[in-house]
């Protein structure tokens, strides 16, 4: 559940003509002066109340509703917050992180060829078998 505050970017999810939380009234009743939400579309909060029904209301900056001629908040139902750039990068960059961890443990390691240990100064092991002979 989202938990909103004035300023607070929001995206309208729910764009339906249905009132939210108005169970005494009819759509006949609501008008909207600016126009009605639009699903996707990005507002502003202007105040934020608590809904008769339960949760938060939000009044937005752009479109309003008026029922009976009296100015009521939007349902906060019908909204979700933006989430900020920083926040989703750094989502984006943890799910990258936790993939790359996944393929590392998933990858399956090679076998090492055993090698003669590199000597400094020493003779070559051809030239030590040569001498021995």
């Amino acid at each position: 559940m989202n938990t909103f505050k004035p300023n607070d970017k929001v995206v309208c999810i729910d764009a339906t003509p249905i009132p939210i939380g108005a169970p005494n009234n009819s759509y006949q009743d609501f008008e909207f002066p600016n126009g009605y939400i639009e699903e996707g579309a990005v507002y502003c909060v202007r105040s934020v109340t608590l809904a008769k029904v339960g949760g938060q209301a939000l009044h937005i900056v752009g479109p309003y509703v008026l029922l009976n001629n009296n100015p009521i908040p939007w349902n906060g139902q019908r909204f979700r917050k933006v989430e900020r750039n920083k926040e989703k990068m750094k989502r984006k960059a943890e799910k990258e992180n936790l993939a790359k961890v996944k393929a590392v443990e998933v990858r399956p390691t090679k076998k090492k060829e055993p090698t003669l240990p590199k000597r400094n100064g020493s003779i070559s092991l051809r030239r030590y078998i040569s001498i021995k002979h």
